[in-house]
């Protein structure tokens, strides 16, 4: 008996974007694009005293390299300076002068998690979608932040088939005066699917009316549990002809 192996079909994720720029300076790229210089910089092996053979480096990391070639990144599509100017009081400015972002307070929010931190939410120019419930994992970039661990993305999982937003929240250390400049390219979050399925990353270029109308899937409809509210929602009118 013959067996045919088929190749699996790949997640489509659709990326909107209303921004021309930022869809050809910082598109949404398979994190195999977006590798550490200091990773490709290394040698495969070392020689150590100590050892009777050579020694891998992390080039030969097989959790590393397999972690880049299932994600995705997200890279920043303006320059971002947050000025800490004393404990815990802050600004931030991004160089397009357009970009917005938010916070919330964490000694009341999350009391007792890192409340020597601050919180930034970024709000980012983009918008995903896809057709299938496929559950994604937010992590930190952490290989892309070789000499700084002041600055953390906060994990999650997420899914793009209920609901649009892109929303990328940091915490960054706040009991010192500093500022911290985030330069306009750098990887700000990975995204991996919980499956063995291969991505497919589909960027689309909208208007600003189009790329509202996709990001008011997620509009708040109630002032609390927003997302399980409109999850909710939607499952009970998903018959509905114009419910798509």
């Amino acid at each position: 008996m013959i067996l045919f192996k088929f190749p699996k079909k790949k997640i489509v994720l659709d990326c909107f974007t209303p921004f021309e720029h930022i869809l050809t300076t910082a598109p949404i790229v398979p994190a195999m694009k977006l590798i550490p210089e200091w990773w490709k910089s290394l040698p495969n092996y070392y020689f150590d005293q100590s050892s009777p053979v050579e020694v891998s480096t992390m080039r030969n990391c097989v959790g590393m390299v397999d972690y880049y070639k299932t994600s995705i990144v997200i890279p920043l599509w303006s320059d971002l300076l947050i000025d800490i100017t004393s404990c815990n009081e802050y600004r931030w400015f991004f160089s397009d002068g357009m970009s917005n972002a938010g916070n919330h307070n964490l000694k009341n929010q999350a009391t007792g998690f890192l409340n020597n931190y601050a919180h930034i939410k970024l709000d980012t120019p983009w918008r995903f979608k896809t057709k299938e419930k496929i559950n994604w994992v937010w992590s930190h970039p952490t290989y892309s932040f070789p000499n700084s661990h002041n600055m953390v993305s906060l994990p999650g999982v997420v899914n793009y088939f209920e609901q649009r937003g892109v929303n990328i929240n940091l915490l960054f250390f706040a009991e010192k005066k500093i500022k911290i400049l985030i330069p306009q390219g750098h990887p700000m979050v990975h995204i991996t699917p919980m499956s063995d399925r291969k991505v497919e990353i589909v960027r689309h270029l909208v208007t600003k009316e189009e790329y509202s109308r996709i990001a008011s899937i997620g509009t708040r409809i109630t002032f609390k549990k927003k997302y399980e509210s409109n999850k909710k929602r939607q499952m009970q009118f998903k018959n509905c002809p114009y419910h798509k």
